[in-house]
């Protein structure tokens, strides 16, 4: 694969600025993290770990959607621009904004799973304390009992 993809404009029978992979790439993971927050926000109660774009978000779906474009989207063009004069310094500015993007994003999911898990296991070990009729069992079959606590 080549290291930039042609934009061909067909209305002025030029060319428009080249998009290097590392900049397709950035934006492959900018849309996917979009579509991920607005998934897990809406279906899976969570929140937005930025908090600029947390701001945003509390703006609404379609404010927060513009602005994630806008927010990366933009900065993009402008290393898209600066690539013509410094090629090697902005290449390497984006391989390592891939990569901390990537590790923000893999962290972010991770915790989010972590704090999901947490939820979870305290559910399952306090659903007994909710609900006294469901009290935890010991292997052989006999309810455990729990001792007042003295004050």
């Amino acid at each position: 694969m080549s290291d930039e993809a042609d934009m061909s404009d067909p209305t002025h029978g030029g060319t428009m600025m080249k998009i290097s992979r590392d900049g397709i790439i950035l934006t492959a993971i900018g849309i996917i993290d979009l579509m991920t927050t607005i998934f897990l926000v809406n279906y899976r109660e969570a929140s937005e770990g930025n908090p600029v774009m947390a701001y945003y978000l509390q703006q609404g779906i379609p404010v927060f959607i513009v602005a994630k474009l806008v927010l990366c989207l933009g900065p993009l063009y402008l290393l898209e621009y600066a690539r013509r004069h410094r090629p090697k310094m902005v290449m390497m500015s984006m391989r390592v904004a891939i990569a901390a993007y990537l590790c923000a994003y893999v962290g972010g999911i991770s915790q989010l799973n972590d704090f999901a898990m947490q939820a979870r296991s305290r559910n399952i070990s306090m659903a007994w304390i909710e609900s006294p009729s469901v009290l935890p069992t010991h292997p052989n079959g006999h309810e455990f009992h729990v001792a007042k606590s003295l004050k």
